[in-house]
């Protein structure tokens, strides 16, 4: 991603670079999407999809690299979930 504008020069975002330099294994899912720990299904859906649309591989700071390390995190959190909720619906029975 490059930062443009009236006498700027080109600067690369330091959050696309860190994107695109992290391996499957050392991913944060939380710090990848830019939410907390404690972030819900509407939160984590919300940046989703947010960061889904400014990683696209069409789109200026895209690239295919980020695009799917962006649907990892998320499909690892709503996993995560999805865990928590049967480990809560097992405890109410």
């Amino acid at each position: 991603g490059i930062r443009k504008g009236k006498n700027r020069k080109s600067e690369p975002d330091e959050d696309f670079d860190n994107v695109t330099t992290i391996s499957k294994a050392s991913i944060n899912p939380y710090h990848l999407l830019g939410i907390s720990t404690s972030a819900g299904a509407m939160e984590i859906y919300d940046s989703y999809k947010r960061k889904r649309r400014e990683f696209h591989p069409s789109s200026e700071r895209g690239s295919e690299k980020a695009f799917r390390d962006v649907d990892n995190a998320y499909r690892r959190l709503k996993a995560e979930l999805r865990r928590k909720e049967a480990r809560m619906e097992q405890m109410r029975l």
